[in-house]
């Protein structure tokens, strides 16, 4: 590897490096149930609403006539969550002040739970040579969320559809990042999604690496991040 080029480790965030604590409906939940009707609704209607509703699960529209976070969950955030509140009978006086403290909720580090392997995982890798880079389908503020988690310096830059205005597999989410870094000699994609992690980065001929169990299609995968150095050590890939 010559002076001028570096290791590249794209990072998912989401049940990757971190997990909700508890899930977005539960979350909705805890937030909204003293402004809610009882025993009208279950669980699995809010999950419903979530499952269908968020950005990601729609990688093929662009957003990026979106300027600013304020305007991400106005128009593409909380118009779901307010289905949400709809399905659960809450007085439409209520929306924005809810709206405004489930927005605040998903910022809190304490709704985060940092997998205890990546701290060390990632300091081995870096002592490697690597550098880290977050790509995330996430929200606008991610990076301070990512700040307030502690982790902001072990990633050289964050990466998050919120801003990008486009969410993986999205191929203009990719061209993008990669835009923005420096020469790669060499280079890997990490997450636990499949289609938008692994297949997403695959288009551009970047080796993905799955965490969680293996699949059809996936050459790379591992239950635990300690998996990861032992992959990118010993297979080489140039892009």
């Amino acid at each position: 590897m010559s002076d001028n080029e570096k290791k590249f480790l794209l990072w998912d965030f989401g049940n990757t490096i971190a997990q909700l604590k508890q899930s977005w409906a539960q979350l909705a939940i805890e937030i909204v149930q003293p402004d809610a009707a009882q025993g009208t609704w279950s669980l699995e209607d809010i999950q419903l609403q979530f499952a269908k509703g968020f950005p990601w699960r729609m990688p093929e529209q662009s957003h990026t006539h979106i300027q600013s976070a304020d305007e991400w969950w106005k128009n593409l955030f909380f118009p779901m969550f307010r289905k949400v509140l709809v399905l659960l009978e809450v007085h439409e006086s209520r929306f924005d002040d809810l709206s405004a403290q489930f927005r605040q909720a998903c910022l809190k580090p304490k709704t985060w739970e940092v997998y205890p392997d990546v701290y060390p995982t990632l300091e081995t890798l870096s002592n490697l040579g690597w550098t880290h880079v977050m790509v995330s389908n996430h929200v606008p503020e991610l990076e301070t969320l990512v700040e307030r988690l502690g982790l902001r310096n072990r990633f050289e830059q964050v990466f998050t559809s919120g801003i990008i205005g486009f969410e993986k597999p999205n191929p203009k989410f990719f061209e993008f990042v990669l835009s923005r870094l420096d020469r790669a000699e060499r280079i890997w994609m990490i997450g636990d999604n499949q289609a938008h992690d692994i297949v997403g980065a695959a288009q551009f001929g970047i080796p993905g690496i799955l965490i969680g169990k293996p699949r059809d299609g996936v050459q790379y995968a591992c239950f635990d991040l300690d998996g990861v150095v032992n992959i990118v050590q010993n297979e080489v890939f140039r892009v």
